[in-house]
């Protein structure tokens, strides 16, 4: 019990999947399909694993940078690249979180860059698959005075 007879909740986010597209390269612009039809409002974690094919995992990981220096070149949200560990896992993994409406128009811009573009048909060459997923920031809430009371509620 809390000795100052105060309500306490102890609050924390979660991802919660929202969409997930997997595509084989080179028709790995299909997987943007989801962003595109994403609605406004709720913040998003977009995020995009990347498998390179043999012997181009380090090649990926740089075009992965390269493509998020063109998108902050064009004003967009360059997000974050990590450097994944091969085999079974991603080789590169790029992700940003956005607010849904900001994600739509950003993917949009994006889409219709002819340098963005040109990043992406060469990353068509190097990967053998492109994973997408999106994730919705929820704020778990739970009450320390009533265990049943666990809400979930929009970040």
């Amino acid at each position: 019990m809390n000795p100052l007879g105060r309500h306490i909740a102890i609050a924390g986010a979660m991802l919660i999947p929202i969409a997930q597209v997997s595509a084989q390269a080179p028709d790995s612009a299909s997987g943007r399909q989801a962003v595109a039809q994403t609605s406004a409002g709720p913040r998003i974690m977009a995020q995009n694993r990347y498998f390179a094919k043999p012997g181009k995992a380090e090649e990926v990981y740089a075009w992965r940078q390269h493509a998020s220096d063109v998108l902050r070149q064009l004003g967009l949200n360059a997000g974050q690249v990590f450097r994944g560990g091969g085999g079974e896992q991603p080789d590169a993994v790029w992700q940003v979180v956005i607010d849904s409406a900001t994600l739509v128009r950003e993917a949009r811009i994006a889409q219709e860059s002819l340098e963005f573009q040109e990043v992406m048909r060469r990353m068509a060459t190097l990967v053998r698959r492109i994973e997408n997923g999106n994730y919705l920031q929820r704020r778990l809430v739970v009450d320390v005075k009533d265990s049943a009371a666990v809400r979930l509620r929009p970040h």
